[in-house]
């Protein structure tokens, strides 16, 4: 049971490092993305949009 707990940990771990990287080469991506969550269909909360590429190069 341990092996399977020790290849979990693993894999979540690249996961996590992959996103990471891929958000680190494409920071104004990530806030087109931002922008999508702040419309009016999603979260509704559309006052954040101009803030979107600073909260894109916060979480990176």
């Amino acid at each position: 049971m341990n092996i399977i707990t020790q290849i979990a940990r693993f894999l979540v771990s690249v996961t996590f490092i992959f996103s990471g990287f891929v958000k680190l080469v494409d920071p104004l991506g990530s806030s087109y993305k931002f922008e999508e969550y702040f419309g009016a269909d999603v979260l509704n909360i559309e006052f954040l949009s101009p803030y979107a590429l600073q909260f894109s190069v916060v979480m990176i």
